[in-house]
């Protein structure tokens, strides 16, 4: 399933929550039926929960950290909600911006609690609590394909499709001499800063991190679906 190592970019929680949001993934199209998402927010307090909701685009780099910048390429309904205690607010999303996409796009689309009490507290300070979810627009009926390679002592993955590529159901050969190890990505993923691939923006991880110590050097290295 494509959404399910995605899970791992968007831990922007504490440990105790006032309140919960779900999906923290939500892989949606351009156009079409796939352009629309829910959302669910659940007060888990024990006080009235006032929550915003903020759009912003990841501007990626080559090292796969963001920038995010304001956006109003979704309609949300409604953008802001008062939910009481133990209840929860339904949020439906659609994408309205560029219907022909070339390339999966990708945003942040933030749960902020807005403060209820205009009298400081005995600290001072008042802690609120944001959700930012992780969100990708692929084109209609994206393509995927993937590649990998060596390049400069590091191990390079490409995706030369138009569609966001989860690594999850992936593992990979690494060969050296007529020797071969397979490594799940699971076993890749704790040294990389994504796990997935977006188009045309290689993922590049350093060898000396990725290969097994049963191999001395590595002189190939295929991706395979598991």
């Amino acid at each position: 399933m494509r959404l399910f190592t995605l899970l791992a970019s968007i831990l922007f929680c504490l440990p105790v929550l006032a309140f919960q949001v779900e999906p923290m993934v939500q892989l949606l199209e351009s156009a079409g039926a796939k352009s629309q998402g829910q959302y669910r927010v659940v007060n888990t307090g024990d006080q009235p929960l006032a929550v915003e909701v903020v759009i912003s685009k990841r501007l990626v780099d080559g090292q796969y950290q963001e920038q995010l910048v304001a956006s109003d390429d979704f309609m949300v309904l409604p953008p802001q909600a008062m939910v009481p205690p133990g209840q929860f607010q339904s949020f439906r999303v659609r994408y309205i911006g560029e219907p022909g996409l070339s390339a999966s796009e990708s945003y942040r689309i933030s749960f902020e609690q807005v403060s209820l009490d205009n009298k400081p507290t005995e600290s001072g300070v008042e802690m609120l609590f944001n959700f930012a979810t992780l969100v990708f627009v692929d084109p209609p009926k994206p393509a995927l394909n993937l590649s990998a390679s060596i390049v400069d002592g590091k191990l390079r993955i490409d995706n030369l499709g138009n569609g966001v590529a989860p690594l999850d159901g992936y593992q990979f050969e690494f060969g050296h001499q007529g020797h071969t190890v397979q490594l799940p990505w699971s076993e890749i993923s704790p040294v990389s800063p994504a796990n997935y691939v977006l188009p045309n923006l290689p993922l590049l991880l350093p060898l000396t991190a990725v290969v097994p110590a049963k191999l001395t050097a590595v002189d190939s290295v295929a991706i395979q679906p598991l």
